[in-house]
């Protein structure tokens, strides 16, 4: 009997469908198809694939309704559901605008009757094994780009999402994409170790943990083949005794509680100048009672379930585990009677840095604030992190402001004065424990190439 991947609706814990998953044979037979098409698809012309992504902008922005499929999947509020798949057709156009300029050949140099030109061409068929919380998102800007660039894909998406997983496929082929250039794996993670290492896979890209970071950065080295790993953030706000406070609450709890709180990017960490730290954390409580979750296809909805009860019972234990260490619930912390993965926003200050709430990544909707003597302990508690993925800092100081940002504070994307959040236009990643390389920009798109130097 085949094994089975189960999606269950987090907001009402009914099951919606099971699907079979791949066997081993059946994976092999993708590859073979990936590696097939290839041949093909790695020397059709730019102008072709520019026609793919209009099209699939297109589609996208005209079956917006189908977004829904997140919500009854991983409880996304239908209003933020439709977002991230508008920001996917953004995606899909940057890179039919740009496309052109980011693969020709670049002359380096013109010398004795020759010349030296940098080449950029695709390595074939790639591995992506992507999370659920932003189940379209994810996977476009590693697809896009990656298919884009000349290679072929096979998706391995987290087993809850297997609906977007196989509606992504549809999508692409509807938008003109040859069959065989982006497939989805139905798998196990188990089965994905034999993936890696199969000869025909030429790089791999996980957006996931550390620890499944870890794993398959080992696989792939061992294999000789690229990785790109977007993994956990423990992303820090700075906010300095000048601050705005209207404004550094607004846009941390803006990202803090954005997709309940399951989104690496998010704020996690609140460092605030003694000065201002009474009248933020007043503040920061007043808004956030104002915050109440519901039932996602609610268009007014803010914020829905978490993921699954699994996932709920883990956030609540963290918050536990943070209170038994010394930290202080302001508000939330309790997990309500009612059917659904749901959870309150919560507040929690702590008096120092070994607690659980400063030290690891609270994948949920769990506001951390802790007090800072002064600006230059505020910077190193924010770069005391194993992690290193977003930052931002809040100061009417723009020119101070500026210095910090750009030479102070260790993460792959620093903001001034608002969250952090994810663009089609700039090279996404993180730096420590939250992995390394880049997505999107020009960066993403080359990623997964071969960067080629001829003399001719």
């Amino acid at each position: 009997m085949k094994a089975e991947l189960v999606s269950i609706n987090p907001a009402s814990g009914q099951e919606i469908k099971r699907y079979p998953a791949h066997t081993d044979e059946e994976i092999s037979l993708l590859i073979d198809q990936a590696q097939a098409t290839f041949q093909t698809w790695r020397k059709t012309s730019i102008e072709t694939r520019i026609q793919f992504l209009d099209q699939l902008a297109n589609l996208l922005q005209s079956e917006q309704e189908q977004a829904i499929i997140m919500t009854h999947e991983m409880g996304k509020p239908i209003t933020s559901a439709r977002a991230e798949w508008s920001k996917c057709a953004t995606l899909c156009s940057y890179y039919a605008k740009h496309l052109k300029t980011f693969l020709t050949d670049e002359c380096i140099a013109e010398e004795n009757g020759k010349t030296i030109t940098l080449s950029y061409q695709p390595l074939g068929p790639l591995l992506g094994i992507m999370p659920w919380n932003f189940p379209f998102w994810q996977v476009i800007r590693f697809a896009v780009p990656a298919i884009a660039a000349g290679n072929t894909v096979l998706l391995k998406h987290a087993s809850n999402v297997s609906g977007s997983a196989l509606l992504l496929e549809q999508l692409m082929l509807q938008a003109g994409l040859p069959k065989g250039v982006y497939q989805a794996i139905l798998a196990k993670s188990d089965q994905m170790p034999n993936v890696i290492e199969h000869p025909c896979i030429q790089g791999v890209s996980l957006t996931g943990s550390t620890q499944a970071g870890a794993a398959v950065a080992s696989l792939a080295g061992a294999s000789i083949k690229p990785s790109l790993l977007e993994l956990g953030g423990n992303d820090a706000y700075v906010i300095l005794k000048d601050a705005n406070l209207e404004l550094a609450v607004r846009e941390g709890l803006d990202s803090r509680m954005k997709n309940a709180g399951q989104s690496c990017i998010g704020a996690k960490r609140f460092i605030v100048e003694a000065p201002v730290y009474d009248a933020f954390v007043d503040l920061l409580k007043e808004r956030m009672r104002m915050i109440d979750f519901g039932d996602p296809l609610d268009p007014t909805t803010v914020m829905g379930p978490l993921v699954s009860i699994k996932e709920r019972d883990r956030i609540h234990q963290s918050v536990c585990q943070a209170i038994e260490q010394g930290a202080t619930l302001i508000s939330g912390g309790e997990i309500p009677v009612i059917a659904g993965a749901f959870y309150p926003p919560t507040l929690l200050t702590i008096a120092d840095r070994n607690n659980i709430a400063f030290t690891e990544e609270l994948f949920g909707p769990i506001c951390t604030v802790i007090r800072a003597k002064n600006k230059t302990e505020a910077i190193d508690m924010a770069n005391d992190s194993n992690f290193g993925l977003g930052a931002a800092l809040f100061t009417e100081n723009v020119e101070l402001g500026h210095q910090i940002i750009r030479e102070e504070l260790e993460a792959g994307a620093v903001f001034l004065n608002e969250f952090v959040k994810s663009d089609p236009r700039i090279a996404f990643g993180g730096i420590k424990q939250s992995g390394y390389g880049r997505e999107m920009g020009k960066e993403g798109i080359h990623a997964f190439v071969n960067k080629k130097y001829l003399k001719y």
